[in-house]
């Protein structure tokens, strides 16, 4: 999130030079603030699943808790690609921590 983040929050000025469908935006318009709530909201998803890896775990042993977890990690990435406003791309990155925090608890 760091290395794009100018580009990314239309703080250059410019889009996109990538070919997008049409209803994807350039860029998102966020503030300062937004940016940082965006960035940091991955690590509050971590924390939250860290503390419920060993549940997951206990109930559905270690393939089970492997083969949930896999669908965090492909589902947050997809809306985080496809998010239009801060609030999907928030959505994304908390999906995507809470699988980092099920991984390495």
């Amino acid at each position: 999130m760091n290395t794009p983040g100018y580009v990314m929050s239309c703080r250059t000025g410019k889009k996109a030079t990538v070919d997008m469908p049409m209803w994807l935006p350039g860029c998102i318009s966020m503030n300062e603030g937004k940016y940082g709530f965006v960035t940091s909201i991955y690590s509050i998803g971590g924390l939250f699943g860290s503390l419920y890896a060993p549940r997951l775990t206990d109930t559905r042993g270690r393939k089970g808790a492997a083969l949930i977890n896999c669908s965090g990690f492909v589902v947050g990435p997809i809306i985080m690609a496809i998010s239009m406003n801060v609030w999907v791309l928030a959505l994304g990155r908390v999906i995507s921590g809470i699988s980092s925090g099920v991984v390495n608890p």
